[in-house]
């Protein structure tokens, strides 16, 4: 359980690699699911099209816009963990015409967690506007603005008592080992954009998207650091932070479809931009006058805890980024070909308040996408590519110099098989990728990094919708990942790359009733996560597990009435209350999965 940044694990890469609307997010951005129409993820290397990134891939989410159809929800939720949220969904014309579209998204939650004294949470508002003059032109300005008053989740737990035996007892997940008083945890974020189309003609269409934001967060807690050798009284450590990061990015691309002879062509051309300025100044402290030692089996709370003067860092950093796109996609007979290659340059100024040390970097990338696929009129389609990423770094080679960007790349191979006229697909995907110029601690200077190892992940996935009939359908998926350090300075090579299990699987299955019960529907599902390492030198084992999930909706409209718009769902995840550790990075610092989250949500839309 992690509050603090949103990420997600692809390929054997964690990947930060968020985009809302074709835009890049900052650091620190947390992203309401409300207030979004889809979720898109990107497996493999995707620098052609969005710049530096990891080489798993990368999340793409999309905000719910302006419809020219009257429409709304109003959503009332509750749910364990004192769990009370409320949210509203309107749109439609404004006036009687379509030439102007509005949007409002809101939602309030009040809500603790799984950890005693961390609450979660959030107000959001997101309204925005389209105005379109014309078929061939839309432009749509979008705002939000979101407050998330929180707690730390990740309370650096010892292996002792969750993923060990302890002879004091076992940690209850539960546990709070902070100080409540001085729990406080506030983050403010503002975005404003817009979304520009316009079709010069039945060829050449134009798309540009923009956004300016600003997030900024504060926090004080203090977290576990420890066991001391009675392995039941718990060292502390002081972490207070105050960061700040706006951001302003602009992406145009120009879309151009032709032929020539028998190609047919969909050629995109693009330019994006982005600015980012990040502030952080950070106190971390780990002396038992800052953060007085706790019993971590019977807590007592109330000792004075005593924040440093001066903080451990104190930084500003910016970062500019300029890059040049190209990609055609081609179309010979039942052959579909992808031809792209993108030119960044990013130009990085870190500046250290403390040793009043300025660090200046810049990097120049090109990367390049190939692809070829063959479309058979049974809806099988064999495809292969290579893709290639880069990401920058922010740390620093002694005695300063800055680290060269990780470089990545991958060859794909696979079936993909979508019948005509039925929901059902399945697909089969073997891929291998490699990361370069990964930075490691230097072992001889504290602070630094060396930039000798090397990941290699290969593996296979299986997906696959099958639509058994009106009331049927099952989704299952299973990943099998092979993932690796190739080189280390440490001695680490060979081993499986941390927190990556070599076996993921998942199904669900979802069932509509008829008759007597029509209205009802239920579904099942299973998440199984094999064993996997919590550190590089592969002594950290977090056993595997399995966790169930069901859901069931009704349709109140049956009843009749008042209700003929109204729906009831109930959501439970990890139905079981399967108690696991999720994450172990050392001994110091295990979190556990979340126990069972049980939510009724009543609907009303029209």
């Amino acid at each position: 359980m992690d509050n603090q940044v949103e990420w997600i694990s692809l390929r054997g890469f964690s990947s930060s690699s968020f985009y809302l609307d074709g835009l890049r997010l900052g650091p620190i951005w947390q992203t309401e699911p409300y207030g979004l129409e889809r979720v898109e993820v990107l497996r493999g290397p995707a620098s052609v099209l969005y710049g530096d990134s990891t080489p798993g891939g990368l999340t793409g989410m999309v905000s719910k816009r302006p419809s020219a159809e009257r429409a709304g929800e109003v959503q009332v939720q509750a749910g364990n963990q004192d769990r009370l949220q409320g949210a509203v969904d309107l749109t439609g014309p404004v006036g009687e015409t379509d030439t102007w579209l509005y949007r409002v998204v809101a939602l309030r939650r009040d809500s603790n967690t799984a950890v005693d004294h961390v609450k979660n949470d959030r107000t959001f508002l997101a309204p925005s506007l389209t105005w379109q003059p014309r078929a061939a032109t839309q432009l749509t300005l979008m705002t939000q603005y979101q407050r998330d008053e929180i707690g730390f989740l990740p309370q650096y737990l010892p292996a002792d008592g969750t993923l060990h035996a302890n002879p004091n007892g076992s940690v209850p997940r539960s546990r709070y080992v902070g100080e409540p008083d001085r729990e406080n945890y506030r983050r403010d974020q503002t975005g404003l954009g817009y979304s520009l189309s316009h079709r010069f003609n039945d060829t050449v269409s134009l798309q540009q998207n923009a956004r300016y934001a600003r997030v900024h967060q504060a926090f004080d807690t203090v977290t576990g650091n420890g066991l001391l050798p009675d392995r039941r009284t718990l060292r502390r450590r002081l972490y207070d932070a105050d960061q700040t990061s706006y951001d302003i990015t602009v992406d145009t691309a120009l879309t151009s479809r032709f032929a020539t002879g028998p190609l047919t062509h969909t050629l995109l051309t693009g330019l994006d931009y982005s600015r980012q300025r990040y502030d952080s100044v950070n106190w971390i402290c780990q002396t038992t006058e800052c953060a007085p030692p706790i019993d971590l089996f019977e807590p007592v709370y109330g000792q004075a805890i005593q924040r440093p003067d001066t903080p451990v860092t104190d930084a500003l950093q910016h970062q500019e980024r300029f890059g040049f796109y190209v990609q055609d996609q081609i179309r010979l007979g039942r052959w579909a070909y992808t031809v792209g290659g993108r030119w960044d340059r990013v130009r990085q100024r870190m500046m250290d308040r403390l040793s009043d040390s300025i660090t200046r970097s810049t990097d120049n990338a090109f990367t390049a996408r190939v692809g070829a696929a063959y479309l058979i009129d049974n809806g099988v389609t064999p495809y292969a590519s290579y893709t290639e990423s880069f990401q920058p770094s922010a740390d620093l080679i002694y005695p300063g110099t800055q680290a060269k960007p990780t470089t990545g790349r991958q060859f794909e191979v696979g079936v993909k098989y979508a019948p005509t006229g039925s929901d059902s697909f399945a697909g089969i995907a073997l891929f291998d990728v490699a990361q370069r110029n990964v930075s490691t601690t230097d072992p001889v200077n504290p602070g630094f990094v060396v930039q000798s190892a090397e990941t290699r992940v290969r593996g296979v996935e299986l997906e696959g919708k099958l639509k058994l009939s009106q009331q049927f359908s099952l989704l299952a998926s299973y990943t099998y990942t092979d993932a690796e350090y190739k080189r280390t300075n440490d001695g680490h090579q060979g081993n499986q790359v941390s927190l990556t299990p070599r076996s993921q699987a998942s199904a669900w299955a979802d069932y509509t009733f008829t008759g007597a019960l029509a209205g009802l529907s239920a579904g099942v599902g299973v998440r199984h996560v094999g064993k996997r390492f919590g550190d590089q030198a592969n002594t950290i084992a977090l056993a595997s597990y399995t966790l169930v999930d069901a859901a069931l909706r009704y349709d109140l409209g049956k009843l009749g009435g008042a209700w003929r718009d109204a729906s009831l769902a109930l959501n439970a995840h990890n139905l079981l209350d399967k108690d696991y550790v999720g994450i172990c990075l050392s001994q110091t610092r295990c979190y556990f999965g979340a126990p069972r989250t049980v939510m009724a949500t009543l609907s009303y839309r029209w």
